[in-house]
């Protein structure tokens, strides 16, 4: 049951938005993953059923869209879903048979929901975390970004690789967007090429409440120059393939995984190269398979074309041996750290 004048809401506060920001704000306290149940009830179903989830997301200013689903999977059917708006301490919302009160600390209010009268629920904060932060390299990997340094990195300018210019603070490594500094900034690239390989990364993303899409917290990570794997805050959102964890404009993720923006998340890829006969013939395609924050979301995925955002690129050939690792400068802070790659040719 989802109110229409909710949804018209929601329109009217995206066309009221201002022009892209890429500016971390603080992130709210009533920001991320909500759970509890429904109580006070005899209802057969909620007797069956009684767990309840929610998800909170900031729209900028005082707005924030509250999803409510009757499980912890993104792409369950909400069961409501609507814009609530800050006021004196708390977010309110109230429709003719829904309302609640989102503090710190709860989620209080009354719902109709496969029940004759409005069934009481409350739902009190979690913090979901990746399975595999802090993940160690195993033996024979190379690791490429430990805290300390980019020695394993470079960006290339005019043909000529020269040193990288990303910030290192307190052993992570943040982009240094280029469109910010002119003499700075870019893509960061290994040195080293690699082929068929296993990797892991841990990446944070920043809240930019004012942005959407694609200008929300937007980078990548480029595997063998061509295949990129999508980096963005798409928290609340159903995973599309443009959003994060996708094979950019190639494959969707099985399900969203994204975390609230302020967290710690992980990849950890396995990626076949393309195959050649020996007359330079292609036998196979590259193969992906991609667990974000712990959960598989790509099982031995085929990538039929390389994932540029241009068509013409897409449909160029993929590449016939090892290629670079890159990290995309997409304009936005988007931090790294615990970087490594194990070869597996």
């Amino acid at each position: 049951m989802i109110s229409q004048f909710f949804k018209f809401s929601l329109i009217l506060v995206a066309l009221q938005l201002g022009p892209l920001s890429i500016s971390a704000d603080p992130i709210p306290p009533f920001m991320g993953d909500w759970r509890g149940s429904w109580v006070d009830t005899v209802e057969n179903y909620h007797q069956r059923s009684p767990q309840l989830t929610a998800q909170v997301i900031g729209l900028g200013g005082d707005s924030y869209e509250v999803i409510f689903r009757g499980e912890y999977q993104r792409r369950a059917t909400p069961i409501f879903q609507a814009v609530g708006y800050f006021r004196d301490g708390a977010i309110r919302i109230e429709e003719r048979d829904f309302w609640c009160v989102i503090t710190e600390d709860t989620i209080r209010g009354k719902g109709l929901y496969k029940s004759k009268e409005p069934v009481a629920f409350e739902l009190v904060k979690f913090t979901p975390a990746s399975r595999t932060v802090g993940r160690p390299a195993p033996d024979g990997a190379v690791v490429l970004f430990d805290g300390s340094d980019l020695e394993q990195w470079m960006h290339e300018k005019d043909g000529a690789q020269i040193p990288g210019t990303w910030q290192i603070k307190d052993g992570y490594l943040e982009v240094w967007p280029k469109k910010e500094h002119k003499a700075a900034g870019g893509d960061l690239k290994t040195r080293e090429l690699f082929g068929s390989c296993e990797i892991h990364l841990e990446f944070w993303l920043p809240y930019e409440p004012d942005n959407r899409d694609q200008n929300r917290a937007n980078s990548g990570i480029f595997i063998n120059n061509v295949y990129e794997v999508q980096i963005l805050d798409s928290y609340g959102l159903v995973g599309d393939w443009t959003e994060c964890g996708a094979l950019y404009k190639v494959s969707p993720p099985k399900v969203n995984r994204s975390l609230p923006p302020g967290q710690w998340q992980t990849f950890d890829i396995v990626y076949e190269a393309p195959q050649y006969d020996a007359a330079g013939n292609l036998v196979r395609n590259a193969v992906m398979t991609v667990h974000h924050n712990g959960e598989l979301i790509h099982n031995q995925q085929e990538l039929f074309e390389v994932t540029y955002n241009t068509q013409n690129i897409r449909l160029a050939p993929p590449p016939d041996g090892p290629g670079r690792i890159i990290l995309q400068d997409h304009g936005h802070p988007i931090r790294f750290r615990n970087i490594w790659v194990r070869p597996m040719e």
